[in-house]
């Protein structure tokens, strides 16, 4: 890949830096393998993310509170991608509900873990792959163990 030439603001530059938008002219490398809003970061600098801690701040003229696993839209820079909002007060209350199974049963199956969180068969299983990504569980064939029960501030009981 090659550098042919770049805007800073607009401008024709030598240089960029952070927080400025910079419009790259790059030979070498096809259209299809670059997509609008992409970046260009030192390969040591490169650390991707499927999730990351927000504070959000709802308009007062939001025709509803937002609630937990909402759909939203996510804009960074000029990429745009649709995500979920996992509010922690609901996260820890199902991290709680996976320990009592645990206690109760030994693991954790999605059939109870739905029945007794109230979620869809399919908000349940993708809760608890979410507790399997982030290592609370560690899954074991159909059903989820208990990595680490201390992840989310040692919940105990859910209410």
């Amino acid at each position: 890949m090659r550098l042919r030439g770049l805007h800073v603001m607009n401008r024709a530059a030598q240089a960029g830096g952070a927080g400025q938008r910079c419009a790259l002219n790059l030979g070498g490398i096809g259209a299809d393998e670059i997509e609008r809003g992409d970046w260009i970061v030192a390969s040591h600098l490169h650390a991707p993310t499927a999730r990351f801690d927000v504070q959000l701040t709802l308009s007062p003229h939001a025709p509803a509170a937002l609630r937990h696993w909402a759909p939203v839209h996510l804009h960074l820079a000029a990429s745009h991608v649709m995500a979920r909002v996992a509010l922690p007060e609901s996260v820890a209350r199902l991290a709680a509900l996976v320990q009592e199974l645990e206690h109760a049963t030994g693991e954790a199956r999605a059939a109870e873990f739905r029945d007794r969180s109230g979620l869809s068969r399919k908000r349940a299983v993708q809760v608890l792959e979410f507790f399997d990504r982030v290592g609370y569980t560690r899954r074991v064939r159909d059903a989820h163990r208990l990595r680490n029960a201390d992840m989310f501030g040692g919940v105990g009981h859910a209410a």
